[in-house]
Order: C-alpha cells, then structure tokens, then sequence
C-alpha cells in the first residue's frame, strides 16, 4: 500500500512539472505579451534600467519590472529589431513564471500544512495552471502574478504564527508584505482589507509584544521600499496617473444591473459595460476583455477547430464561474472551516466596485471590472475548493478535473487547423525561449533553429530576417535588416564592429563575445536585498519544516 501511495504521489507531481512546463511554453509561443494589455503604459520601467531614464513617471512598486529588465539585460546580446518584440515578450513571461512558481510552492505548503494529501495537492496545482485567472497573469506585464506569490506565503507564515506563536513566523511576513503594500496601491488595499479584518484582530490578541514589534520591523522595511521606489517614480504609490479614459465614474447602477437578455444574445466584449456582475459572470473563466486568447493579434485566436461553436465559448465560462461563486457562497453560509479563505474575492470585487464609483471607470468597457485584478485571491479560493472536492471522492474529481482542462484548452484556442505561416511563426519566436530545443520536442509543428546566443547575435544583426507577423488579423511575411547596428563583439578589452554576417561567424570562432545592448542601471538595492531576505525565510521556514 505504502508503494501504491508513493507511485500515485510521483504519478501527479510528474504531470504537475508537465502541465506546469507545457503552459508556460503555450504562452511563450503564441502570446506576445508586447502586445498584451498596458504594455507601453509601463514600457518606461524597461528605459529606466537599461536606458538610464531619469525616472519612470509611474507610481508603482519596482522589483516587479527591475526583475524583467535584469531578465532582458541578462541576454540581450541577440536583441535586433527583427526579434526585440519577441525576446522582450518572452523575458517578460520568464520573470512572469518564476514568481508564480514561488506563490505555487507557497500554494503547495499552505495545503499540506491543512492536511491534505501529497497527490491531492499536485493534482489542484496541475488544474491551478489551466486556471484561467492564472493562464492570464502569466502573460502580462502587470505585477498581480507577484502579488500572489508574496500574499500566499504571508498566508502560511501568519497561520504558522498562530499555530506556534513564535515571532519568527510573524516577522517572516514583513518582507513578502513590504512587496505588496509597496507595489500598486488597489492591489495592496484588497490585501490590507482582507488581512485587517481576518487576521488582525488574532494576531493583536496573540501577543500584543509580538504585534508591536513586528509593525515596528513592517513599517521600517515599508518606508524603505516606498521611499527608493519615490526616488524612481517621482510618484507615492497613492498618486496614479490614470489613462484619460479611466478618469470618469460610473453610476451606481453600474454595480448591481443585470440585463439577462443582453447577456444571453450577446456575451462579448462591451456589451456588459452598464453591468459589473455580467462582466464578473463572463471574465472569470475566460476572455470577456479579448486581451489574450479571444484578441485577433494573439495566435491563440486563430485556426482554431471549432468543436464547440465560437457563440457558445463564453456560456461555458459563465457556466463554470456560477458553479464556482455557487460553491463559495454555500461554503460561506455553512460556515466552513475555510471560511476565511472563502471571501477572499469579494474583498478584490469590493475594491474594484469602490474604484469605479469614486477614482476610476471606463465607460466603453467597464474595464474596472477585470477578474484580472483579484486574481490571486480567485487562485486561493479555487484551490481550497478544488482540494476540498477531491478529498470527497478522488476518481470522480480528477476525471472531473482532466474534463476540466481539455474544456479550457478548448476556450483557449485548440486544437488547430494546419497552417504553415502561423508555424513559422511559432518557430520564429520559439528561437529566443530558453526552452527553444524542449518545444521542438514538445510541438510536432515546431522545427526552430536552436542555436547559441552567439551565432543568434550574428544571425539577427547581420543576416537578413523574414518573419511572419500578425496584422489586421491576418498572417503576414516581413523582412528585417538590421545591417549590424549597434552590434559589437570583444575579446580581451578588444572591440571589433563586424562588417557582415561571414565576419560576424568568423570572430565568434576567434573567441570573440556580443557586446550586450542595454547597460542595467538604477539598480533598486533595497527592493532586491528585501526579496532576498523573503526568499531566505521561505528557504528557512521549509527547512525547519522538513519538507
């Protein structure tokens, strides 16, 4: 028995690491998160630390977008203007990845310390990675991805805290909490309200000793971070510069009208502007903003094979979003043991309602509405639900669950209809992943050169690139010359500016290197020494934990 446990342990922490592996490589290779939502309105980050810009103009927190940048420094010798949309996309979704894998080992530790067994576990997070809510936060540009991976493990450090009552637990989340409250202010308010009015209140009676220290040690590191992101910014957290078109306010209606026949003809993007519970009904378990698998500039959205018509993809989320807020209500009123857990979303709802009666609303869409935002909270939610059910009966869930998957593959765009230009596409952006020769394995379609960084740097300065971009949602074939710009290669202090493609080979064989093209400047020292330390406390908490 003890060996059958084991096996059906391995069995799903193998299609964990699988699943986990083949979502990120889906999102790599069709999604250009260049292209994504609000991409150039925090483009200023990226010439603040590779270009030296002054400051950034912008309010928010910066370890998100240094780490993205140090990630973009860190291979930039390929970058030309043939790839640099794709490489830019590609580092994003990597620095994308590595916090969300730390909030899915935060995940993973918060449900084995509630008891759950090891396969139960790594089957929720393998479901956790079809998630739509997570699939999306992968691929921004936006910080809501960091928000989760710092707010879930403050969640095992604090119930740790209450459990033993030693201080070293309660001081562990200053750091991860430091990150939160100091990177964008809507998001650290749902943070704020959820833990004032869950944890605050058991913590101070604890020990109120340890309660005040631990603000004194918060607030410390707080101001800190607050106050090197105000030397960046030029802006506090609280001073956001709203788009023009986010500046008006919606009515109250805005919050509680439901027109069921408009919903029901008409699903897609707009049409629930008036009415934020149709835009929560039809974006939580897919794309109602069409910014990522239903936007005609993403490949996702094209040569789909329509096993399900098109007109009823978004039914099938609204369906799946009224079993999931059905199951949260009920657990609510029940007063289940993970009640605490349970509202977590309607704290994000809340907040997001209060924007957009008072600071911020779009009238064209009703972008306020996003899921998006709260995002970290619906994963918490989901996984204690999904845990829950599998602990009732494990066959049933996992089929359940494996139905689950396919359905969201299915909304997400596949499978395919054969199309050579869009695989050459594929292969094009497939060239700069780091996991170029893992794709090639992985995708039958696929066939990219997965050459050394070097012979790249010669290839996309010097040789003359054809490519297939998206335009007017249609494939199109582009050439890009670069003609060698800007592209040097060193060798013992020596610099050498290669006339062409032959002479740029020629030099790498001589042991010559690439010439990097951005400097890392602006370095936010106290952002990066804080992430180490809570990289430090999780590293501590899970030794002492013997996982």
């Amino acid at each position: 028995m003890v060996n059958s446990n084991k096996l059906k342990d391995s069995l799903f922490i193998v299609l964990f690491f699988i699943s986990t592996l083949y979502t990120f490589s889906l999102g790599n290779l069709y999604y250009l998160t260049t292209k994504g939502p609000d991409y150039n309105f925090y483009k200023p980050y990226f010439d603040y630390f590779l270009k030296d810009q002054n400051s950034t103009g912008i309010e928010q927190g910066l370890l998100y977008y240094f780490t993205n940048s140090l990630l973009i420094y860190s291979n930039s010798e390929i970058v030309s203007s043939a790839n640099a949309t794709e490489y830019f996309s590609n580092m994003i979704q990597l620095g994308n990845f590595i916090f969300y894998f730390i909030g899915l080992a935060g995940l993973g530790i918060f449900l084995k310390d509630k008891k759950f067994k090891t396969k139960n576990i790594f089957f929720t997070l393998t479901m956790i990675n079809f998630f739509p809510p997570a699939l999306e936060f992968r691929l921004m540009f936006k910080p809501e991805v960091l928000i989760f991976s710092c707010l879930i493990w403050s969640i095992v450090f604090l119930e740790k805290y209450l459990k033993e009552k030693n201080i070293l637990f309660l001081l562990f989340t200053v750091p991860p909490l430091a990150i939160v409250f100091s990177t964008k202010a809507n998001l650290a308010l749902m943070v704020f309200l959820y833990l004032m009015f869950i944890y605050l209140n058991k913590i101070f009676n604890t020990n109120k000793s340890n309660f005040y220290k631990s603000l004194a040690v918060f607030l410390i590191f707080f101001v800190a971070l607050s106050y090197e992101n105000y030397q960046a910014n030029e802006l506090l957290i609280f001073q956001h510069q709203s788009p023009e078109e986010f500046l008006g306010s919606a009515e109250l209606g805005y919050l509680y009208n439901l027109d069921i026949n408009n919903l029901i003809s008409n699903p897609f993007r707009n049409s629930q502007k008036d009415s934020y519970i149709g835009v929560l009904l039809l974006d939580t378990f897919d794309d109602y903003f069409g910014n990522f698998w239903t936007d005609d500039s993403s490949v996702f959205f094209h040569d789909r094979t329509n096993i399900i018509n098109n007109r009823f993809i978004p039914f099938i989320g609204m369906f799946f979003t009224l079993i999931f807020y059905f199951a949260v209500f009920s657990k609510i009123i029940k007063k289940d043991k993970y009640r605490k857990f349970y509202v977590m979303p309607f704290y994000g709802i809340l907040v997001q309602m209060g924007l957009s009666q008072f600071i911020q609303y779009d009238p064209s869409n009703g972008d306020v509405a996003k899921t998006y935002y709260y995002s970290f909270f619906l994963i918490i939610v989901f996984s204690i639900l999904i845990s829950e059910l599998i602990k009732r009966n494990f066959i049933i869930s996992v089929v359940s669950g494996l139905i689950f998957i396919l359905i969201v593959i299915h909304i997400i765009g596949f499978p395919k209809e054969e199309n050579n230009e869009r695989d050459y596409l594929l292969e094009f952006n497939n060239e700069v992943s780091i996991l170029c020769t893992v794709n090639n394995i992985i995708f039958t379609n696929i066939d990219s050169e997965c050459a050394p960084k070097e012979d790249l740097f010669c290839k996309y300065n010097f040789a003359t690139i054809e490519k297939v971009i998206i335009k007017n949602s249609e494939f199109n074939f582009e050439k890009f010359d670069n003609g060698g710009n800007f592209s040097e290669l060193s060798k013992n202090g020596e610099i050498i500016a290669p006339k062409n493609y032959t002479e740029c080979l020629e030099l790498i064989k001589k042991g010559y290197s690439p010439s990097k093209k951005y400097k890392l400047t602006n370095i936010p020292y106290l952002n990066v020494l804080n992430f180490l330390l809570f990289l430090f406390c999780i590293i501590y908490y899970l030794k002492i934990r013997k996982v």
